[in-house]
């Protein structure tokens, strides 16, 4: 293997120093499980064989109660969270203190679980041995523990002198405890409560030295709950009672399994797992052990003070805690975590005023604004090239936001001015209004085709219809004519101009504006108008088809009025179904087949009908003539691709 890789020199630097071993983060890991073994074996050794029950060893061991399991548990766990840690990162000092800790929990639990197992007696020597080592550990943690949270996530002012007068003082005070009589073995526990004084004192210190720093504040919240309601169990139920005087409040073995919660807390600030959901993680931790005291001590309250019957005192407390507390813990919520936010219609409009901005610079300083004013950040960096989706980077630091339409992907550093870091929450939002923005952009892209089409339409009709009409109408020599043709144009500008936004026209409104038009031409010159429509009530005439149909009652009326010598005209439209079919007749003189088969009109007629897919028959009749069309209501057919 390459040693000047990460891995190859870590198993150089193990066959080094072991002879021919790597030392990698699982051999580490065995070991700290051998060291944890042997401990456990020396354990359950010399309960076995100073048994005083029946059977062998393995009725000692499974004749042991919850008390002696729990010193087990609660020893083993710490060692093994706390070397975990250090298996993986064993060249950190923190850590190394932290698995110090953790060594030193395992000898005071381990060293207390004999003593007190079920049916064991033990020499005297061994006793007070047994005693010593389990005072050497209490005191070693209680040394450890501040000096570490002295050092981490930040390095406290003057902490190394601290740390040495922490060294001196409780070592000086230990020493003289141990090397007496047993009976000043007792001051451990008032040794203890000082030591968790300057644990808790070294929390709040943190708090306060990272307020600048929002990684290192959610570590440094983290740690303080866990530490806090780890240590405070013990201190409140075990230390200051008994240092105070007085017996422990509960049976200290299961009083040290407090110290579980402090070892999972920093195992996970230690490793900075998720990093930006530790303060919300401390926040639901504190508000549920607060709720829990909250309730256990109003009614013990009730119990003793006013001597109400537990079970009613339980169901006051309840009741105290639901209409005192809750609604408490609710605002500080918002006022700690939730900061401020948007009502949902405040966001809708935002990013609406977003996608109908024109591109620019307003379109992206309206985006940037929209972000700002959620979550107040210190700085927005443009990125170049991104992924497609937001992300948190920088364990909270910052927040990715990727690259929407035409505005860049940019990332936003530092929420809150600085006081706070990017979450899951956050993440969701800004996915949320990155999908909104999106489909706002696609519902503005299809309405500006819609209106570039609407457009194309209403120019390709004034051109083809309304130019056409009104140059026909200007070289028109007879003033009949002329006058007929504008009139027909007044009226297709007026459709044009009511329809243009309209997708479709419902079909007795068109055939009603039609007739009405027919009937005032054909009034003129005494022609009697029979018109018949039958069909649907709810159809609806496409634009173009609207179009069409006019354009051939028109033209047919019109052939009718010039040449066909008639005295009635009849006007027959049926469109039930998917299509519209019309029927122009008269009893008029006929036609010459060979006289009209080239007429301008006519072949219009054809086009206008062709271009819409139908069908166009144009027919002699005993008397008269008779003009038959099939048009589509849907308009023009689609062409795929």
């Amino acid at each position: 293997m390459n040693s000047d890789t990460p891995m190859g020199a870590e198993t150089a630097a193990g066959l080094a120093r072991g002879g021919g071993l790597p030392v990698t983060p699982a051999v580490r890991l065995v070991l700290v499980a051998l060291v944890g073994l042997a401990a456990l074996t020396v354990v359950f050794w010399l309960v076995g064989t100073h048994w005083q029950g029946p059977g062998g060893f393995l009725a000692a061991i499974a004749a042991q109660d919850l008390r002696f399991w729990m010193q087990i548990v609660t020893g083993l766990g710490a060692w093994l969270i706390s070397a975990w840690v250090w298996a993986l990162k064993p060249r950190n000092p923190d850590v190394a203190l932290f698995a110090l800790s953790g060594l030193a929990t395992l000898t005071f639990t381990f060293s207390f679980a004999p003593p007190s197992a079920v049916d064991v007696a033990l020499p005297v020597g061994l006793m007070s041995l047994l005693f010593h080592v389990n005072f050497a550990g209490a005191v070693a943690f209680g040394i450890v523990m501040p000096i570490l949270l002295m050092r981490y996530p930040v390095r406290l002012p003057f902490h190394r002198a601290l740390s040495v007068a922490i060294i001196a003082v409780f070592g000086i005070w230990s020493l003289i405890a141990a090397i007496g009589p047993m009976e000043r073995l007792a001051w451990g526990y008032m040794i203890t409560f000082i030591e968790m004084l300057c644990i808790c004192a070294a929390v709040i210190a943190q708090y306060f030295a990272t307020r600048n720093r929002p990684r290192d504040r959610a570590i440094a919240i983290w740690l303080g709950v866990s530490v806090l309601v780890g240590s405070g169990a013990f201190i409140s139920l075990i230390a200051a009672p008994i240092a105070l005087g007085f017996g422990p409040l509960v049976d200290e073995h299961y009083a040290l399994s407090s110290f579980l919660l402090i070892y999972v807390g920093l195992a996970v600030g230690l490793t900075r797992y998720r990093v930006f959901e530790l303060g919300e993680w401390a926040f639901y931790v504190l508000f549920y052990v607060v709720g829990a005291l909250i309730l256990l001590t109003v009614d013990g309250l009730l119990i003793v003070a006013l001597s109400i019957d537990p079970r009613t005192a339980f169901g006051v407390s309840l009741l105290a805690v639901a209409v005192a507390y809750l609604p408490a813990r609710d605002w500080l919520w918002r006022r700690f975590m939730q900061r401020r936010r948007l009502e949902e219609h405040e966001l809708f409009q935002a990013i609406i005023d977003v996608a109908f901005e024109p591109a620019g610079g307003e379109r992206q300083s309206r985006w940037r604004s929209l972000f700002a004013k959620l979550h107040d950040p210190l700085a927005f960096e443009p990125v170049a090239e991104g992924a497609p989706d937001a992300a948190i980077v920088d364990d909270g630091v910052g927040l990715y936001v990727p690259a929407t339409a035409d505005l860049p992907a940019m990332v936003m550093r530092h929420p809150w001015r600085g006081r706070g870091l990017f979450g899951p929450r956050h993440l969701r939002t800004a996915r949320y209004l990155v999908d909104i923005l999106q489909r706002a952009e696609a519902g503005r892209r299809a309405y500006d085709r819609g209106v570039a089409e609407e457009r194309a339409r209403i120019a390709r009709d004034m051109h083809d219809n309304i130019g056409a009409q009104l140059l026909s109408a200007l070289h028109s020599p007879a003033p009949e004519r002329k006058n007929l043709m504008i009139g027909q144009t007044l009226s297709d500008l007026r459709d044009i101009i009511r329809n243009a936004t309209r997708p479709g026209l419902p079909v007795e409104e068109a055939l009603a504006d039609l007739r009405a038009e027919t009937a005032e031409r054909l009034e003129p010159t005494d022609i009697v108008l029979d018109w018949i429509a039958r069909g649907e009530q709810t159809a609806i005439l496409a634009p173009d088809t609207a179009h069409a149909l006019r354009s051939l009652v028109r033209e047919g009326v019109s052939n009718i009025i010039r040449h066909a010598g008639a005295t009635k005209a009849e006007v027959a439209i049926d469109y039930s179904g998917e299509e519209i079919r019309l029927q122009i007749a008269d009893d008029g003189r006929g036609f010459d087949p060979a006289a009209i088969a080239n007429g301008a009109g006519l072949n219009s007629m054809r086009a206008r009908v062709g271009a819409l897919d139908g069908d166009f028959e144009l027919a002699r009749a005993e008397p008269g003539t008779t003009i038959r069309a099939r048009l589509p209501l849907a308009g023009r057919p689609q062409v795929a691709g």
